[in-house]
């Protein structure tokens, strides 16, 4: 009498699993069998679920937690009153899969944000995901992710970034994101990216008299003279 399936050891069982016991046979048939199974990795302390005697050697448990190993072994006994019941068999071990993943993305950390200097024409914008995936974006708000036009340059990691250019002086820039994971879960909500390029401010108001120099005397009479003279400005 021992365990079949699923093997010693094994990860990433389904949360309903199948147990499968080895076939025993015996002078004295039908051989009915009794499981029991384990929270941990021994078969030590109280069991978690049993099966009492049946002749089928599988047996669906009920539904166990995800990530979690557990421990289990199969005795056996034959068709004889009172009944020949075997040892147990050897104790293995499996681990239940993670759960699923059911949740898109979290981004943060979103640049460039508030002023860019006067002059900016350029500009990369960015994310970071707390998953890989894939991100796009664009200019108008609440587009789903399959309609939004641009992909990120760089994306399918956590970080993600594309460069922008045509920018120009005292405009305001609003770029909203969406990702989508390996597992196809995808932001139903925009994630913004917002800033502004400045624009050049007013040009101070002249409070300074031109200076003079260079100055010269020609033309010079009794009754009159020319003076020229040079400023710095008109």
């Amino acid at each position: 009498v021992g365990n079949a399936s699923p093997a010693n050891l094994a990860t990433g069982i389904a949360t309903s699993p199948t147990l499968t016991a080895l076939t025993a046979s015996d002078a004295t048939p039908p051989v009915e069998y009794y499981f029991e199974l384990y929270t941990g990795a021994s078969c030590s302390g109280i069991p978690t679920q049993t099966r009492n005697y049946f002749t089928s050697t599988t047996w669906n448990p009920n539904t166990l937690d995800h990530s979690v190993t557990y421990a289990w072994r199969v005795k056996a006994r034959d068709a004889v009153s009172p009944a020949n019941e075997s040892a147990f068999g050897v104790c293995t071990s499996f681990t239940t899969a993670a759960p699923a993943d059911m949740t898109p993305p979290v981004r943060s950390g979103g640049s460039p944000s508030g002023d860019l200097s006067v002059g900016t024409a350029s500009a990369t914008i960015s994310v970071v995901t707390d998953e890989n995936a894939t991100c796009k974006y664009g200019t108008t708000a609440s587009t789903a992710y399959a309609s939004l036009p641009t992909t990120f340059m760089t994306t399918g990691g956590t970080t993600h970034s594309s460069s922008i250019s045509g920018l120009s002086n005292g405009t305001t820039y609003m770029y909203y994101i969406r990702c989508q994971d390996s597992q196809g879960n995808t932001n139903t909500n925009d994630y913004t990216v917002t800033f502004q390029v400045l624009a050049p401010g007013p040009v101070p108001a002249d409070t300074t008299p031109p200076a003079i120099y260079n100055i010269q005397s020609t033309d010079i009479t009794q009754q009159s003279v020319m003076i020229l003279w040079d400023t710095d400005e008109p």
